[in-house]
């Protein structure tokens, strides 16, 4: 089985733990408010914040730390939208994204998970724009990653790098599963201080 193959089975439940959490769970829902937008917004941040600072040496890896900044950046033009008046107890707390990255595969786990999200923009930009209050959500992470068609060059990478024995696919995983449980950790702490 492909490595690709191997982190999406792997992690199925960690995904589905995710998505089933505040803010992910409102991001499809009627019931989404722009708090909500941000909370999730700022985990992503997190998310990629970290993976910039970690960048491996690695050629194949670092080619893709300009998409990674490029998603950061989109992610702040976003979270400049916020108005002073909407920072909850919730958007008070900010999320940190903790995790260890040992070596190449584990970090190429967590880009799994970052490349991922991407893959799922298509059907939240959809949702986004047909809300009714969609001029008030500012959906620049969205549109650009709802165009983004870096996944299978990512996989094309990840599996060049199995077979080159720079990355091992279990080690991926772990670093896949890791990721996964601090975005859980974020979201479970943002969950706790949620306004509604």
């Amino acid at each position: 089985m492909s490595t690709i193959k191997q982190l999406k089975y792997s992690t199925i439940s960690e995904h589905k733990s995710l998505e089933s959490l505040y803010p992910f769970n409102r991001l499809l829902s009627v019931d989404l408010t722009r708090r909500d937008y941000f909370c999730v917004l700022k985990i992503l941040y997190a998310l990629h914040e970290l993976l910039d600072q970690n960048i491996s040496q690695l050629p194949e890896i670092q080619r893709l730390q300009a998409g990674v900044r490029n998603t950061k950046e989109n992610l702040n033009i976003d979270l400049s939208n916020q108005k002073p008046d909407e920072v909850g107890t919730n958007l008070a707390v900010q999320p940190v994204v903790d995790i260890e990255f040992r070596c190449d595969s584990t970090l190429i786990g967590a880009l799994y998970v970052a490349e991922g999200a991407k893959l799922g923009a298509r059907i939240i930009l959809r949702a986004l724009e047909n809300r009714p209050d969609k001029d008030h959500l500012p959906l620049q992470y969205y549109k650009v990653a709802a165009k983004d068609s870096s996944w299978k060059s990512f996989g094309d990478t990840i599996e060049c790098l199995t077979l080159e024995n720079k990355i091992e696919a279990d080690t991926c995983v772990a670093g896949a599963k890791a990721t996964f449980d601090a975005l859980i950790h974020c979201a479970e702490k943002m969950s706790k201080h949620s306004v509604t």
